[in-house]
C-alpha cells in the first residue's frame, strides 16, 4: 500500500485495542450490539462503554454498547475484531477468521490479493517499476545486466547501468542490495521498502514518511473524521474506503 498526496492506498488489521479508562478488574470485549463487561473474584458487572477504546478493533461505540457495522466478527465467541467480507477487510481475517495475507497481499472483498502497487505474475506478487525479471510487465526480463527503472507516473523499462563509480541506477535513484532500483521519493510510502531497502511493511501496516504504521478497518467509518478510531489513530481515506492509522498523519 502506498500514501499518495494526503490518502492511502493499502489495507490491513491492528491487535485488538486495549481498553481504555479502566483500572481494577479486566474487561472483556464487547461484541455486537453488547458493551463492556467487567469480571472480577465473584463479581460480573457489565457498564455501557464510552468511546471506541472501550471496545474491539473496528467497533464502534453506539448508544453505550458496543456495535459492528461489518458481517464477520473474530473470534466467533467473544469476538474483539469487527471486520466485514466485502470491500476493504483485516488482512489476519480476510473472508473468514483467522486466514491471513502475506506481506505483499491486502484483503479485499475476503480474499487476499495483491497491493495495489503490485501485480500478480506467475503466482507472486511483484512490483513491474523495479523487478529485472517482469519490467513494466509480467515476463519481461531485463538482461546483460540491465536495471528495471521506472519514472514517476512511468511504466518500468529495461536501462544499462550508469557508469562505473556512479550510482547505476542514475540521480534520484537509490540501488538497493538486491539490485533493484527505487525512486528515492517511493521510500517514503513504499511498503516493500519503507525507509530503506527491503524494510517490509506487514500486512497489518502502511507506509507513512518512512515509517511503518499499524492500522485497522472499522466498517463503522463511511468518512473521515470517524468515531471508529480512538485517539492514537488518525482516519485516513483510502483507495477502498477508510483506515484508521496509528499516528497523527496519513502521509
Amino acid at each position: 500500500m502506498r500514501v499518495v498526496a494526503g490518502s492511502i492506498v493499502l489495507l490491513g488489521v491492528l491487535a485488538p485495542l486495549a481498553w481504555a479508562g479502566c483500572i481494577g478488574a479486566p474487561f472483556s470485549q464487547g461484541g455486537p450490539g453488547g458493551s463492556a463487561t467487567t469480571t472480577g473474584t465473584g463479581i460480573s458487572t457489565t457498564v455501557p462503554c464510552t468511546d471506541v477504546g472501550n471496545c474491539g478493533v473496528g467497533y464502534a461505540c453506539v448508544a453505550g454498547g458496543c456495535a459492528c457495522a461489518g458481517d464477520l466478527t473474530c473470534p466467533p465467541t467473544s469476538p474483539d475484531v469487527c471486520t466485514s467480507k466485502t470491500g476493504i477487510g483485516d488482512s489476519k481475517n480476510c473472508g473468514q477468521c483467522g486466514s491471513t495475507c502475506e506481506d505483499s497481499e491486502v484483503c479485499n472483498d475476503g480474499k487476499c490479493v495483491c497491493r495495489p502497487s503490485l501485480t500478480m505474475c506467475s503466482g507472486d506478487c511483484v512490483d513491474l517499476d523495479t523487478d529485472p525479471a517482469n519490467c513494466g510487465a509480467c515476463g519481461a526480463g531485463c538482461g546483460n545486466g540491465q536495471l528495471c527503472v521506472a519514472g514517476a507516473g512511468a511504466a518500468g523499462k529495461c536501462i544499462p547501468p550508469a557508469a562505473a563509480g556512479a550510482n547505476p541506477c542514475g540521480p534520484g535513484y537509490t540501488h538497493c542490495p538486491s539490485g533493484i532500483c527505487v525512486l528515492d521519493a517511493s521510500l517514503l510510502n513504499d511498503p516493500l521498502n519503507c525507509g530503506g531497502c527491503g524494510s517490509v511493511c506487514g500486512p497489518d501496516q502502511v507506509c507513512v514518511v518512512g515509517s511503518c504504521k499499524d492500522y485497522y478497518v472499522s466498517p463503522s467509518c463511511t468518512a473521515c473524521p470517524c468515531a471508529a478510531c480512538d485517539s492514537a489513530h488518525t482516519c485516513c481515506h483510502s483507495s477502498g474506503g477508510f483506515l484508521c492509522v496509528a499516528g497523527t498523519v496519513c502521509g
